[in-house]
């Protein structure tokens, strides 16, 4: 069942990225980018490389490379933080805005392509029961993995 899932994440990223390579094409820019632009454009409060790679599970050399990249290209500002100069702030720049419009609309014709062989029903109960494993998983993350009475 292990090997089911992981195939199957490996499966769904594998098709967001190819949903995502015109775009990241388009604007000479890789995956890893975009999913940082992406990111910083949907939760502005949330704006650090810290953040990123917290949320996004990406390590900490090549979120640095990529970040330096994004500025250099002029879709990101770093910024110190007013109350303490050592945290960066990221923010998006003008040109980014255009990417990261283009993104959120890709973001929802992907999720409408994978769900499209859902009922309403079905996807209540996805719903529910990704929040289910959504629940364990925070559990089991705060208890350093060990569960017990698991089998």
């Amino acid at each position: 069942m292990t090997l089911k899932y992981l195939n199957f994440n490996a499966k769904l990223l594998k098709v967001y990225e190819q949903f995502c390579a015109p775009l990241c094409k388009k604007y000479a820019i890789n995956q890893t980018g975009y999913d940082i632009l992406l990111f910083l454009g949907m939760h502005p409060d949330h704006n650090t490389a810290r953040d990123i790679r917290e949320t996004c599970i990406i390590k900490s050399s090549l979120l640095s490379i990529t970040i330096e990249k994004l500025i250099q290209a002029g879709y990101l500002l770093r910024r110190s933080d007013q109350k303490d100069r050592r945290v960066q702030r990221l923010i998006p720049t003008k040109s980014a805005k255009q990417i990261i419009e283009e993104g959120i609309i890709l973001q929802e014709r992907f999720e409408a392509a994978i769900l499209q062989d859902m009922t309403e029903n079905d996807l209540q109960t996805f719903a529910i029961l990704l929040n289910k494993i959504l629940n364990t998983t925070n559990r089991l993350e705060h208890k350093g993995g060990q569960c017990n009475g698991c089998v």
